[in-house]
């Protein structure tokens, strides 16, 4: 494969980032790649890498393709991206540093050798992998935001924070979404994220 063609829009959010990724992978089923980026002091940046080459680069953080957001470590790639989810109700706006206790944990979607065997989301999807920020939708018939809260680990040894607001192509729809269930036939795969560095 190639490098996904989707682009990365980054505006100012406060004194964070709110950025904008065109993860519609080529319609549903995606025929194209994962969308990869890092995360920079300046904005969220594309990294030109296809799917194969992604599974041995260290330059990139995290992963869009329609509702699947991967993070660089684990079974998703060689490096060490690592995330720990909030607990359910944190608001974004209330997180200002790195959790105390804080335990990230990589991707684990297949189980160990031999057997090696695919591990969903249990969205009922079935083929939606159990990433580490899987759990940022729930399926009620459409992909509804659960408005959980992240920080990660980058590459770089930096925290980021970070909650996803919408999967599709407007806010309005992704708000029709979450409170009737349906998305109104609003087009899917425009992953919207706020985020900020933490340190």
């Amino acid at each position: 494969m190639t490098v996904g063609a989707g682009n990365i829009a980054t505006l100012v959010d406060g004194t964070g980032f709110k950025s904008t990724i065109n993860a519609t992978g080529g319609g549903f089923p995606p025929t194209d790649s994962y969308v990869y980026a890092r995360f920079t002091a300046t904005g969220l940046e594309k990294v030109a890498v296809s799917d194969i080459a992604a599974l041995d680069s260290m330059d990139w953080d995290i992963a869009f393709r329609r509702y699947v957001i991967r993070i660089n470590s684990g079974d998703s790639g060689p490096s060490c991206v690592a995330a720990q989810v909030l607990a359910s109700g944190t608001a974004y706006d209330a997180v200002t540093s790195v959790p105390a206790n804080y335990l990230p944990e990589g991707d684990d979607f297949l189980t160990r050798a031999p057997a090696c065997a695919f591990v969903d989301d249990g969205s009922g999807l079935g083929s939606s992998p159990r990433t580490y920020l899987a759990s940022f939708y729930q399926y009620t018939g459409c992909v509804a935001m659960t408005g959980r809260v992240y920080v990660l680990q980058t590459r770089a040894g930096k925290h980021v924070k970070l909650t996803v607001i919408t999967y599709y192509a407007t806010e309005t729809a992704q708000a029709t979404c979450d409170s009737t269930g349906g998305s109104g036939g609003a087009l899917g795969g425009t992953i919207r994220v706020r985020w900020q560095l933490l340190d």
